[in-house]
């Protein structure tokens, strides 16, 4: 082989490689994806509507952003439905009938992605206000409850790539095969291959500019990137080369790729650990914090509410109020705020785009208060003023201690003291000790440091009690009187049992329990308390946006 036929060679190869990684990158080929799609056979003996929710991590809760479907009547007749999720990874299903739907049938159920999963009787792990068993014919489901629903966990499937490999191979070789064939053509007419292969490369500079980005912020970089300058041939255009290349050099084509290849190639030349992992990363001094969630994004305070949505929330919570108070019982919206907005000084990667008093909690605080008589309350100033005293967060988990609990209960119960009389516990000692809270240790993989703090545990002048009673965690002071609810998540642990030593009787009920944080009217029914406290950690405000459909 000649040294013509070797550097034609040498491009083919080069630029179909790449053409063949524009192509995916620009999604023309990950379209390709087979999509991880649930299937089943349904009917059933009313005109019912039902919807399908999935998650894509364990620990995450089902909201109406990660809504794939919903039917407006499920037939009579036996429907076949393949619905599509638009995710790479599914770890939880949900399906919702809505209201009373009756006798519903389901047969058939398979889940398809990089595995296929066949599902029984056997296989559904969580139901609500259903009766659930096998017959002949499938699964039959009955109830005429207002919101059941059926969860099935544990899934851990992923999207088949096979199609993108068998495409992006197919794609690579004819790419190859029409280079091959451009080159042969110019070299004849040119009668020479360097002009040819001068051409391409030429050609593959401007491959840049055809895929810039669209994004105003960049979190990670903690800045505000570059706009586009216009081009204004009537006034003065010195400055316009330097403006555009300004734009250019914060918006070109896998910007954000090259920048981690240079951040990974200094790492393993300065042997530094990388300490940004998937889901969590270390911040200073052995600080841990949570990524996914949109961490950085919720840190910098750049996701705030709509209009619309402020008003979806704010009818939610006053729905919730008007349930409690038709029983006599006083409602109180508390939130708990999240880890990095108490300790941002250890936070790393990213710097506050919007101070913590423009961000969502605070948004949604102020509009409450100006268009609602809802007692709503943030526990954020409280524990910025306490943070001083001792640490108020684990810093290998992303709960807060029992002595930020304290405090938290402490400035809520001077909020509810306002209301009712009140024989408040204080503190007669403080106890020491070594309390490892290491559920973001667990998202670290690999990382070996363990944390060595000996954190403060108030201990309080009154004795309380707790045991497991239906679906609550029941507490009993029986030096106090009165009693109250929490309808928390897990932040409502260490609340409702700081609060029991104020109260006769406390008791919890997890969001998680029902998979979102709807709370239909009938759980609100069978409560007895004089007051309910709505507890929500910040980063989970945006699953307020409640369907108006669920509660109306």
């Amino acid at each position: 082989m000649d040294k013509s036929n070797i550097f034609r060679l040498l491009a083919v190869v080069i630029l179909s490689s790449l053409t063949t990684y524009f192509l995916y990158r620009s999604q023309i080929i990950n379209v390709s994806k087979r999509p991880i799609t649930v299937s089943f056979t349904a009917r059933g003996n009313v005109d019912s509507p039902f919807a399908l929710y999935y998650t894509e991590d364990d620990s995450e809760s089902f909201s109406e952003e990660k809504k794939a479907f919903s039917e407006n009547s499920l037939k009579t007749e036996n429907t076949k439905f393949d619905i599509q999720l638009p995710c790479t990874h599914v770890a939880q299903i949900r399906v919702d009938f809505f209201e009373k739907p009756g006798v519903v049938y389901i047969s058939d159920i398979s889940i398809k992605g990089d595995k296929k999963i066949l599902f029984t009787y056997n296989d559904v792990k969580i139901t609500n206000d259903l009766t659930f068993e096998q017959v002949p014919e499938g699964i039959k489901i009955t109830s005429d409850k207002i919101d059941p629903f059926i969860i099935i966990p544990d899934l851990n499937i992923n999207q088949s790539a096979w199609f993108v490999w068998i495409t992006g191979l197919i794609a690579w070789v004819l790419l190859s095969l029409l280079y091959w064939c451009i080159l042969r053509y110019m070299y004849r007419k040119m009668n020479t291959g360097n002009e040819a292969f001068l051409l391409l490369i030429l050609l593959m500079l401007f491959v840049p500019r055809f895929f810039v980005s669209e994004e105003t912020v960049s979190v990670v970089e903690k800045r505000t990137l570059t706009e586009k300058p216009k081009l204004n041939f009537k006034e003065d255009m010195k400055g316009y080369g330097g403006n555009y290349e300004k734009w250019f050099n914060d918006h070109f084509f896998l910007r954000e790729e090259l920048q981690s290849l240079h951040d990974g190639i200094l790492n393993v030349f300065n042997g530094s650990q990388g300490r940004l992992y998937k889901d969590a990363f270390v911040g200073e001094d052995q600080w841990m914090f949570l990524r996914k969630y949109n961490g950085f994004e919720n840190y910098a305070n750049v996701n705030l509410f709509t209009k619309e949505e402020l008003e979806s929330v704010s009818l939610y919570l006053q729905y919730l109020e008007q349930c409690c108070t038709q029983k006599g019982m006083k409602f109180y919206f508390v939130i708990v705020p999240d880890k990095e907005k108490v300790y941002g000084e250890y936070y790393k990667y990213v710097e506050k785009v919007n101070p913590d008093s423009l961000g969502r909690a605070q948004q949604l605080i102020k509009y409450l208060k100006k268009n609602t008589d809802l007692k709503c309350l943030s526990l954020h100033d409280r524990l910025i003023k306490e943070k001083d005293k001792d640490l108020l967060y684990y810093k290998q988990g992303t709960h807060w201690t029992e002595l930020g609990a304290y405090y938290g209960v402490d400035e809520l119960l001077s909020f509810i003291s306002s209301d009712m009389e009140l024989n408040r516990s204080s503190i007669a000692s403080l106890d020491s000790m070594l309390k490892l809270d290491g559920d973001i240790l667990g998202l670290c993989p690999g990382y070996k440091k363990q944390d060595e703090h000996y954190y403060k545990t108030p201990v309080l002048n009154a004795e309380s009690s707790v045991s497991f009673e239906d679906v609550y965690y029941h507490y009993r002071c029986p030096s106090r009187q009165g009693k109250i609810t929490v309808l928390g998540d897990s932040f409502g642990f260490l609340l409702t049992k700081y609060l029991s030593y104020s109260f006769g009787e406390s008791q919890l009920s997890l969001h998680a329990r029902r998979g979102s944080f709807f709370v239909p009217k009938e759980e609100i029914d069978t409560l007895n308390s004089d007051c309910v406290v709505y507890e929500v950690v910040e980063r989970s405000l945006p699953q307020l946006t409640i369907p108006e459909r669920l509660w109306r």
